[in-house]
């Protein structure tokens, strides 16, 4: 097994001192003009696209993430299915993580092949600080994905109370309410969150 599949083993299992062992060579090896070890390619990805910042956003382990992101991991590397770190990280409800990646100016409004921005995944999981946090950075509530769904359609239909008032108050969103003519417009082309929330039992969100 390679250097490559080395690190990605490491980063999936946790194991921070072997991924430290492995990316300290990156460093020592971007010292040298002519180095005769092989560098590491940090950004190796294995059969379904997936890297060793995607393991360690999946993860949630933040100093593997920090070790990666200051061996310059490409922050806004795709997967097979067009899921970058941050999706993961936002999906899991990671927020620690988030939050090295954004600071890391990961794209807050990239869309996986599915249309799903990260904030898609944060609201139909119900993870309230992550959704606020991704918010905050400029991520845009009105995004549909290929579904046609939206972020609030998403905590609407599975119930995610928290994260329905916090996209509701969410200026963008007025915005787009008061232009359909509010949540429950009958002449919408799509079916609207309240009947998604309807349509699923979520009494509390109606």
């Amino acid at each position: 097994m390679g250097k490559e599949q080395d690190l990605l083993v490491a980063v999936k299992s946790g194991d921070l001192l072997l991924a430290h062992k492995l990316l300290s060579k990156v460093k020592c090896n971007k010292t040298k003009l002519l180095g005769s070890t092989k560098r590491l390619n940090i950004n190796y990805q294995d059969s379904d696209g997936f890297s060793a910042l995607h393991h360690a956003a999946l993860t949630g382990t933040t100093e593997l993430l920090s070790l990666l992101l200051e061996a310059q991991a490409t922050v806004d590397i795709k997967d097979i299915n067009g899921m970058r770190p941050l999706h993961y990280a936002a999906w899991q409800g990671k927020a620690d993580s988030v939050l090295l990646l954004l600071r890391a100016n990961a794209s807050v409004n990239s869309s996986s092949h599915d249309g799903q921005i990260p904030l898609h995944l944060s609201a139909q999981y119900g993870h309230y600080e992550v959704s606020e946090m991704l918010l905050q950075h400029q991520s845009n509530p009105c995004m549909t994905n290929k579904a046609k769904k939206t972020p609030l359609d998403l905590a609407c239909e599975f119930g995610r109370l928290k994260v329905t008032q916090l996209l509701l108050s969410s200026n963008m969103v007025t915005a787009l309410l008061e232009g359909d003519g509010g949540l429950n417009s009958l002449d919408a082309p799509t079916t609207t969150p309240l009947h998604l929330a309807s349509r699923n039992g979520h009494k509390d969100i109606i």
